[in-house]
């Protein structure tokens, strides 16, 4: 179990060092096997690749360089590599001085290595510096063993599982369990920041896939017998990651689980050790899911899904609605409801902790979105009724707007509406009262913003009347509620096709859009609803929100404008919490636009009216900092930044934003070191935040 240094080939090598790409290692084996007489390191280096001295230092220096000099500084085996010269080597330690950064940091943020390439080199050299520490007397390793092969607290089967998945996937979130605990109490695992990885890369070595593998056969009998039952120890090179794959598909259903051991048994394919996911995953597909009905499990998964579609304690239709949830999602909330209870008892679903997941790979890839469109649409068939009627009641609660104002609207229909307590001729009045009580339940979960419940009431709604336009509209705002903007727009879009005059509707629309940064129709959407209803503020103010993101100012000016007249008029006549929120966003909105215009005193003026609304409206304070740093009143945006960084209630994502106005600040103000470390905050707070990163680099260079 002594982890030595493996000498791999020199591609393989380079490739891992990030010093080569994929095709260009292909295309250079391909040129060794026409020009022998060539090394892979001469190609490479003909090419340009990487320089001949690098080649020769892999090919041929480097296992001994790191077993004889493992202390060396990082530098010299750069040099050695020649990633790096000499002059390169001393002006990264000045400046390794100067910030107090890693000598790789420095290296990386002047672009003369990769991130990787310095990844690998520290990689490697942990390995040799850990070898004598950790591995001659073996304690920690014992250690460990110990603590998953013969623990009291937990299954060791169950920790070895954990680990593996850990081990396979580098890190997995965590979720507390006891197993957890036991792994991070051994040592073998670290929890950093909420994610569980292994602890050091030399146990990565140690405890490696075929070690799992042993000692996961040697706990588990009855994986014993799955491979002589089934003959899998003569068709794989790691029998038992054979059957891991299998459960990973199945979720440990005996039926499906022997479907596919026959499958491999009575195959003709050995399964090489790293190709079990790839071929397990192809003979599923094609044996099983692919044509699903006419297959050997046919029968088995029929049954399945009649129990659902069928089924006599539920109605069917809402346990669909309820299974969709959980395959769109990937998972929900335990709630104990009826539906949740019915579907873990037919099998489609399990639960997990406090939450219910489908309950294996095949159910989720047989039993899609595509079969549950076409159940949903065959019970649905089967209860609405086969005539519609030509119009349908004005509701008297409608999310989030007023009444609509709609002036152009016909006699009829207002003598229709004026009806509304009466039999509407056609349709069965026990469904039409029905709705009604439905759609005003709906709308009351909406305004209590319990929108997984308002969205399955509207759908009640539109199993009876799917003509209700206001019924649409409003499930495209309980889908606004869970971020489902595609969604959103298809149902906000299925009332304008009902409505076209539904200005309320024409808005739902251009918010969806504007959700999915497609700003362009969001605004095309916007003009309908004003052009429909043109003393409506919030249409404007939507208008000069996608104005702002397609960079038209002074139109999106214009249109803030018209929001302010709205809103200060509506103000004066009757105020409420809902006008100034409002105004709160129009005046915020015009200091967005002013600064694009460069007009930073305007600026300030309307970000500090916006604040005079809300204190603490983070982008209204981001703005100001914005344009005070325009302004060159750096110690002003200092303490407007501080202020926001006081702030208990901010996302990792706000944090990161406001680090990076913070290092902004330092920099313009030549404190270099504060800003480069107020820029790693924001990167602390969001790894993928690139312009930081940029930033950072600047900065520390000075610009």
């Amino acid at each position: 179990m002594v982890k030595k240094l493996i000498v791999k080939p020199l591609g393989l090598v380079l490739q891992k060092a990030g010093l080569i790409s994929d095709e260009q290692l292909a295309t250079a084996l391909q040129e060794k096997s026409r020009l022998s007489n060539l090394k892979l390191g001469e190609i490479m280096a003909i090419r340009g690749w990487i320089k001949l001295e690098t080649a020769n230092f892999f090919a041929e220096q480097w296992p001994q360089l790191l077993n004889q000099f493992p202390n060396r500084p990082l530098g010299q085996h750069f040099k050695a590599a020649a990633l790096l010269s000499e002059c390169q080597i001393n002006d990264i330690l000045q400046q390794q001085q100067r910030t107090g950064l890693k000598f790789g940091s420095v290296a990386v943020l002047n672009g003369l290595l990769a991130q990787n390439t310095v990844d690998f080199f520290l990689e490697q050299l942990e390995i040799i510096h850990n070898i004598d520490s950790q591995l001659k007397g073996k304690t920690n390793v014992n250690h460990i063993e110990n603590c998953l092969l013969k623990n009291k607290k937990c299954d060791p089967i169950e920790l070895l599982e954990l680990y593996q998945q850990i081990w396979q996937q580098k890190e997995i979130n965590s979720n507390g369990s006891e197993e957890e605990k036991e792994l991070v109490n051994s040592g073998l695992i670290v929890l950093s920041q909420g994610k569980l990885r292994v602890a050091k890369s030399i146990y990565r070595s140690i405890f490696n896939q075929s070690w799992i593998e042993r000692e996961l056969n040697i706990l588990q009998p009855y994986g014993k017998i799955r491979l002589k039952l089934f003959g899998i120890e003569t068709k794989a090179s790691l029998p038992y990651q054979v059957i891991q794959e299998v459960r990973a598909w199945t979720g440990n259903q005996p039926f499906l689980s022997q479907k596919i051991y026959q499958i491999i048994r009575n195959g003709d394919l050995f399964i090489a050790e790293g190709q079990e996911a790839q071929i397990i995953g192809e003979l599923v597909q094609t044996h099983i899911i692919d044509d699903w009905k006419n297959k050997s499990t046919a029968q088995y998964l029929q049954d399945l899904g009649d129990r659902l579609t069928k089924n006599k304690k539920c109605f069917p239709l809402d346990l669909l609605k309820v299974y969709k949830k959980i395959w769109l999602r990937g998972e929900l909330l335990a709630d104990n409801s009826l539906e949740q209870a019915e579907l873990l008892n037919i099998g489609l679903i399990k639960q997990e902790n406090n939450k219910v997941v489908v309950a294996n790979r095949i159910y989720r890839s047989v039993f899609n979105q595509s079969w549950i469109e076409e159940q949903l649409a065959q019970i649905a068939e089967s209860i609405i009724p086969t005539k519609k009627p030509e119009k349908e009641y004005k509701s008297l609660v409608e999310y989030r707007f007023k009444r609509q104002k709609n002036n152009k609207i016909s006699l009829v229909l207002l003598v229709w509406l004026a009806l509304i307590s009466s039999v509407v001729i056609g349709i069965n009045f026990w469904l039409k009262s029905r709705e009604k009580t439905l759609f005003q339940k709906a709308t009351r979960m909406l305004q209590k913003a319990e929108y997984e419940t308002a969205l399955s009431t509207y759908d009640r709604v539109l199993q009876i009347d799917d003509r209700n336009y206001r019924a649409w509209h409003n499930r495209g705002y309980a889908l606004a509620g869970l971020q489902q903007y595609q969604e959103m727009l298809q149902s906000c879009s299925s009332a304008t096709d009902i409505e076209p005059n539904a200005q309320s509707s024409w808005n739902c629309q251009g918010e969806a859009l504007y959700n999915l940064e497609k700003y362009e129709p969001a605004l095309t959407a916007f003009e309908r609803a004003i052009a429909l209803d043109a003393k409506e503020p919030i249409f404007w103010l939507n208008k000069a929100e996608s104005l702002l993101e397609l960079e038209q100012s002074q139109l999106a000016l214009e249109a803030i404008d018209n929001t302010l007249a709205l809103l200060e008029k509506a103000e004066s006549n009757q105020s409420s919490a809902r006008v100034e929120e409002d105004l709160l966003v129009a005046w915020t909105n015009k200091g967005q636009a002013l600064l694009q215009q460069q007009e930073y005193d305007r600026a300030l003026d309307a970000f500090n009216k916006a604040l005079n609304y809300n204190r603490n409206y983070l982008s209204a304070q981001w703005g100001k900092v914005v344009a005070l740093q325009k302004l060159g009143r750096y110690s002003a945006a200092k303490t407007e930044i501080d202020l926001i960084l006081r702030r208990t209630d901010l996302s990792s994502s706000q944090k990161a934003v406001t680090w990076f106005y913070q290092g902004l600040n330092f920099c313009e103000t030549g404190e270099v070191s504060s800003g480069v470390n107020a820029f790693a905050m924001a990167i602390k707070f969001d790894p993928n935040y690139e312009q930081a990163k940029t930033a950072r680099a600047r900065c520390f260079k000075g610009k």
